[in-house]
């Protein structure tokens, strides 16, 4: 009975003794655009303006995190991510330790992130050169940080070999033109 009432008074007292640190880290989540990968956060609104944060990683299925060279102990809240999530065809992981300067801390992961699945493809670079009777519009490939196996950087029509851009040109009222680009 005495060993039973002990266990309760100890569960009690670490129920009490663990605090809420939502405050400290919140929405961790990939931004991710031509596979350009960013972790970001947040801080609680209440937080203290002493917190670093450090980043790991890992590859779905793995169980080893690993930290990230250069985001370890910082105070911005982003870090890229761009080269350790390289691998297109790969989940990924990412999780923040928030620690403040009382001793206070708090870690949030991501969802399972896929940069093929969760880039958001940006309009490619467009050069209009206007003519006597016409306008050419050149689109420029747009390059990605992804590297195929002879080491040169794959552009997105590599990657997305059906992918197309509609154009649209306006001329407004003081005949400047406007281009408007969309990958469809």
């Amino acid at each position: 009975m005495r060993t039973l009432l002990t266990i309760l008074a100890a569960g009690s007292l670490a129920a009490h003794i663990a605090e809420d640190t939502s405050d400290l880290l919140q929405h961790v989540k990939f931004q991710s655009s031509n596979f350009e990968n960013i972790l970001t956060w947040d801080s609680g609104l209440d937080s203290a303006p002493d917190i670093v944060y450090s980043v790991e990683y890992k590859k779905y299925g793995e169980r080893e995190w690993l930290a990230k060279e250069g985001c370890q102990r910082i105070t911005r809240k982003s870090c890229n991510l761009t080269m350790e999530t390289g691998n297109f065809m790969e989940f990924y992981y990412a999780r923040v330790t928030a620690l403040s300067a009382g001793g206070r801390s708090a870690t949030k992961m991501t969802d399972r992130f896929s940069s093929l699945q969760h880039t958001t493809i940006k309009p490619p670079d467009v050069t209009c050169i206007p003519k006597v009777r016409s306008i050419q519009m050149i689109v420029h490939p747009t390059s990605t940080p992804i590297r195929a196996g002879d080491g040169h950087r794959l552009s997105l029509e590599d990657v997305f070999s059906d992918l197309f851009y509609r154009l649209e040109l306006q001329v407004n009222h003081t005949y400047q033109m406007i281009t408007q680009t969309r990958a469809c």
